[in-house]
């Protein structure tokens, strides 16, 4: 197990994000030239998730602008941005 200050753990192919999200890194479920995206859950309500990943190298950065659109054709839905600075 992995642990980070930042309240990110990997584990047994999960990474756990603050102890409510976990995404499923054997669960891939589509890839492209904008990034990777994996299965998920909330571990509190069980709701399933989908984690889209983009390198920090990226030369045109598309996730949060990606995030923008989707809040605003969702209005207040569960869309939820989280930005790291870590890579693996």
């Amino acid at each position: 197990m992995v642990e980070r200050k930042d309240s990110i753990v990997y584990r047994n192919g999960e990474i756990r994000i603050k102890n409510t999200y976990v995404m499923l890194t054997k669960d891939k479920i589509g890839s492209g030239s904008f990034g990777e995206i994996y299965k998920g859950y909330n571990l509190k309500t069980k709701d399933q998730l989908a984690f889209k990943l983009e390198l920090n190298s990226s030369k045109t950065p598309q996730l949060a602008q990606e995030y923008k659109v989707l809040k605003a054709v969702q209005g207040l839905s569960k869309t939820l941005y989280l930005k790291n600075s870590w890579i693996y």
